[in-house]
């Protein structure tokens, strides 16, 4: 049963608890052949993991936690350079994100190359990005966003 502060999951405790049964049947007189010892350990065991261990498992829950990773959320309202024109027809225009380029498009009319964009969202494989403008405002935000 000291074991299970190396292993945790609770199982070790329930086979420690079924060895103790045994030894208090063989104490009892319940108990006599090695046989019946290990089939009363087995199936003592068994039962206590099945059933004990559930009762337990909610009575003690642990620490559970689940983080969402997305990398396409962590790359909107990024700033981005346009290496070729991004138009509103097709995914033919090209930015640099990320030390690549990647195929973008715009609901703006036109991006031209050099110019600077902003990641508004994804679809499939292309960004999808409209144009940006320095001001204070938007260097305060980019700054804020690396």
């Amino acid at each position: 049963m000291l074991s299970e502060f190396v292993l945790p999951g609770l199982i070790a405790v329930f086979m420690g608890i079924s060895a103790i049964v045994v030894a208090l049947g063989y104490k009892i007189g319940f108990l006599e052949h090695i046989y019946s010892g290990f089939t009363t350990w087995f199936v003592t065991s068994l039962l206590s993991i099945f059933v004990l261990r559930e009762i337990a498992q909610k009575l003690l829950p642990g620490d559970i936690s689940y983080n969402t990773i997305s990398e396409d959320a962590d790359a909107y309202g990024s700033i981005v350079e346009v290496i070729e024109d991004v138009r509103i027809t097709d995914t033919n225009g090209r930015i640099k994100f990320r030390g690549t380029t990647w195929q973008a498009t715009t609901s703006a009319d036109l991006i031209p190359a050099g110019n600077k964009a902003k990641i508004v969202s994804r679809d499939n494989l292309a960004w999808i990005v409209e144009p940006f403008e320095e001001s204070p405002l938007n260097q305060i935000e980019a700054a804020l966003n690396k």
